[in-house]
């Protein structure tokens, strides 16, 4: 059986705009960057993230260096779409 992963969208900067992402349409409300507190208990809870750019790409994160850091700290393996 394979690893089990959880997928979580940390980051709602992107500087694409692909035309069929959502992002672009009219009724679009942007959401809010993954907090340090919130992805810490995301570690503590999971062992597999897969930090994914479905609303936006992970790696225009501000913090996207102590996330992970953290999530070495937790012993985390970590996936990085982008």
């Amino acid at each position: 059986m394979s690893e089990k992963w959880l997928d979580v969208d940390i980051c709602t900067n992107c500087l694409l705009s692909c035309s069929k992402c959502d992002r672009i349409k009219p009724n679009w409300v942007k959401g809010n960057n993954i907090t340090i507190e919130n992805f810490r208990k995301i570690c503590v809870g999971f062992k597999n993230i897969a930090l994914r750019g479905t609303y936006g790409d992970a790696i225009y994160h501000p913090q996207l260096h102590k996330l992970l850091q953290m999530a070495l700290e937790y012993g985390c393996n970590i996936k990085l779409d982008t």
